[in-house]
């Protein structure tokens, strides 16, 4: 059927209301489908992750080492200053030492 006004009509193969009607009931179910399907389709992307668990791990223990080594170079470095302070405080209070040893031995002599 064609849904228009027949001969004769005011209207004439103008379309009628019930087109009309057709009409927007299609389009709303294109409409409807169309949001079914995103949900879906957003519903197993949400479902299925990006990253798979094994390779999450990894990511969270190589971060976890590079934390570490730089941890420990950090307290290597820290340690060798310290040491190169300390040897140099060591080398002073000697010489500091050896200075008061020479004076008293020549307020001695």
């Amino acid at each position: 059927k064609d849904y228009r006004y027949p001969l004769g009509h005011k209207f004439e193969y103008q379309h009628n209301m019930q087109f009309w009607h057709i009409l927007a009931a299609k389009m709303a179910f294109i409409i409807i489908l169309e949001h079914v399907v995103f949900l879906v389709k957003f519903a197993i992307a949400a479902l299925i992750p990006d990253v798979p668990s094994e390779v999450k791990a990894r990511i969270k223990r190589e971060k976890y080492l590079t934390q570490k080594i730089l941890h420990e170079y950090e307290l290597n470095k820290l340690k060798e200053t310290l040491t190169g302070m300390a040897d140099c405080d060591v080398n002073r209070q000697v010489s500091v030492q050896a200075q008061k040893v020479e004076l008293l031995k020549e307020e001695l002599v």
